[in-house]
This record gives C-alpha cells, structure tokens and sequence, in this order.
C-alpha cells in the first residue's frame, strides 16, 4: 500500500472524482455546495425533484435538512468509477429538466 505510493494515486482518483461530480453537478439549476470539494467528500443541496429521481434511479444516499434546505453527502473512493459519477451526473441533470 506505501510502495510506489498507491496511497496517493488511490487519494488522488478518489479526490478527482468528487471533483468531477462537483463539476458536473454544477451545471445543474438549483444546485448549490454548502463547502468547497477540496477532497473526496462533497455536501451539495438539489431540488427535491432531483433527488427523488435519482432515488428512483437506484442511487442511494441520506438526506439531511439544515437551516438551507435539503442536502446529500456524496462521498468518493479509491475505486469509484468515473463511468458511475457520469451516471449519476446525468441522472440528475435528466430530472432537473
């Protein structure tokens, strides 16, 4: 796990794919990030049509309810694939229209 540093390859694609999520979330009306993504973690508020659908999509998460509204925690990992946060970038984006 220390050799050839995996640890920081695995930290780096679980941090670029929040990153990509972020990204592509961004696009989407409504959506807001109560922080900055700066790691693999990321806070972000949606319209609740969004997150129904992409409940009804099969994606799951917690929902959580703070003085803003509604938010998710999206984590990522070290074997996150960027062909599922495309997945799910398009789900959303689909149930915003």
């Amino acid at each position: 796990y220390l050799d050839n540093d995996l640890w920081l390859d695995n930290a780096r694609h679980a941090n670029a794919m929040a990153k990509k999520l972020a990204d592509g979330l961004s696009g989407i009306h409504g959506a807001s990030f109560l922080h900055t993504v700066d790691a693999n973690l990321t806070f972000v508020a949606l319209p609740g049509l969004v997150l129904d659908g992409l409940e009804a999509d099969g994606f799951q998460f917690y929902r959580m309810e703070d003085a803003r509204g509604s938010f998710i925690r999206l984590v990522t990992a070290f074997n996150t694939d960027p062909a599922h946060v495309d997945g799910f970038i398009a789900s959303a984006a689909q149930h915003a229209a």
